[in-house]
């Protein structure tokens, strides 16, 4: 990353600021104020057990919007999620 700020392509040295800025501020920054106030909505177990269903919302986002191919192991990974996180809540719904 480093030798891309001080030897950008094509002379765009703004451009790649801008991206590193977007990335701080919204990749990070924002993810971290969002994970914040999900702990404090619903607590730190139930934000970590959603938490996990973010891969599988970015799989289905890529193959949507930018026609990512989807391979079998992506599905079954996200077959496991989704079973997963029923399988926790079905538990704590019977616990209540």
């Amino acid at each position: 990353m480093l030798s891309t700020l001080r030897h950008p392509p094509h002379g765009h040295a703004s451009a790649n600021w801008g991206y590193i800025l977007y990335s701080g501020v919204l990749g990070t920054g924002l993810a971290y104020a969002m994970w914040n106030v999900g702990i404090r909505k619903v607590g730190p177990t139930h934000t970590t057990i959603y938490v996990n269903v973010a891969p599988v919302i970015a799989l289905f986002t890529s193959y949507l919007w930018l026609g990512e191919l989807v391979n079998s192991t992506q599905i079954i990974g996200g077959a496991f999620t989704l079973g997963g996180l029923w399988l926790v809540r079905s538990r704590a719904a019977r616990k209540r």
